[in-house]
């Protein structure tokens, strides 16, 4: 028996080996639980095709999210069971659901500095792209912007990249396609 300084006496306890794995585990299983509680999702999409860009698994039907976090993609039933009571539920309804894109780009105005060239419509080849803006870099002093508009065949063409571009319009020669989205394509 001990006597602590309040004048307190104790006896000490001893436990047995599983007794303290037993509660060892409790305590995890415990943690376990107000960690999950922590967890539970702000807002769940069920119903969906969300598209995930994982190779092993590019779609999913159901996400998780809190604030501003995915804390999960998966079945229906595996997103359904993470909702808490206060949880916001969205059916889908089988439509698709893709990360945010930031489609950073600039359209210019109808008239900017530089020259405009005339593709002879909203679909020309790449080829002829590529033969106007030769022709019209030939011409041209160094530096100057050439714009014009193009259509999706010339738009969508593997051949139309920037060294293509590069090759028919000089060095330094700076070169501007306005794409025909601008024009309703």
């Amino acid at each position: 028996m001990e006597q602590f300084s309040n004048g307190v006496k104790s006896h000490p306890v001893k436990m047995k080996k599983s007794e303290l794995t037993v509660r060892f585990v409790l305590l995890l299983v415990l943690w376990a639980f107000v960690a999950r509680a922590q967890e539970v999702p702000d807002t769940i999409l069920v119903n969906g095709r969300i598209f995930t860009g994982a190779q092993a698994r590019p779609y999913v039907d159901a996400i998780a999210i809190k604030g501003t976090r995915i804390l999960a993609v998966g079945t229906n039933q595996e997103i359904s069971s993470t909702a808490g009571p206060k949880t916001r539920r969205i059916d889908l309804a089988g439509h698709l659901v893709i990360p945010g894109i930031n489609d950073a780009h600039v359209h210019f105005g109808a008239d900017p500095i530089g020259t405009r060239v005339d593709f002879g419509g909203l679909a020309p080849t790449c080829a002829h792209v590529l033969d106007v803006l030769e022709q019209a870099a030939r011409k041209l002093p160094t530096g100057t912007l050439i714009s014009g508009a193009i259509g999706p065949e010339a738009f969508f063409d593997p051949a139309c990249t920037p060294a293509a571009l590069d090759r028919v319009a000089r060095e330094m020669q700076w070169c501007w396609i306005r794409g025909a989205h601008m024009q309703g394509f």
